[in-house]
């Protein structure tokens, strides 16, 4: 039996969101704009090093901010092909990289859509097997590193995604090479004396 791949499409009018839930808010030039400004000052102020009070208060903003959370998950739920493959992976890093600060961020009040967000992208982000295969393992690459920092902040929240997903061959699959990966890194580390 062969699996049904999703087609994520995005043009000027609408995007289609994977595994037929319905479509994703389409992305006007002016939202876009306004996304990307959010993903300049973000990753500008995760550059800091030493951060003021006020620039740690917008940055702890932004990793809180549920529809900014909503917009990173989104933008790792769909394709955009106008871009090349360099921009579309730098983009899609950067994505990856908030949310992982999102979890990381202990005390984040919006820790619980950031988790959510994450287990919706590992689950939900399956990429067309017509795409190349450098898109392909470039999707793949982005569910096994959140995966990764799910496990190592919340290993029982990991577990039990592993657990739900173990019907879904594809999902099972990247899990299964998430948890080699992460183990294997936790035991260099050990065998290294690194943290």
């Amino acid at each position: 039996m062969s699996e049904i791949h999703p087609v994520i499409i995005q043009s000027s009018k609408t995007s289609v969101s994977p595994i037929g839930k319905g479509p994703l808010k389409p992305i006007s030039e002016v939202g876009k704009k306004a996304q990307d400004a959010r993903m300049a000052k973000f990753l500008a102020l995760d550059e800091k090093v030493l951060k003021s009070e006020a620039d740690q208060k917008e940055y702890q903003n932004l990793l809180s901010d549920p529809q900014w959370i909503r917009a990173n998950e989104e933008a790792l739920l769909r394709r955009d092909g106008t871009k090349t493959l360099a921009q579309e992976q730098s983009e899609r890093i950067d994505h990856v990289n908030f949310l992982v600060k999102a979890l990381h961020w202990s005390e984040n009040p919006g820790l619980g859509e950031a988790i959510a967000s994450v287990e919706r992208v590992i689950t939900e982000a399956k990429p067309d097997s017509s795409w190349p295969d450098s898109v392909r393992r470039s999707w793949v690459g982005d569910r096994v590193e959140l995966y990764m920092a799910l496990k190592h902040r919340f290993p029982e929240r990991a577990q039990q995604l592993s657990d739900r997903t173990q019907a879904d061959v594809k999902v099972s699959q990247v899990i299964a090479y998430a948890n080699g990966f992460y183990d294997h890194q936790n035991q260099s580390r050990k065998m290294g004396g690194g943290k």
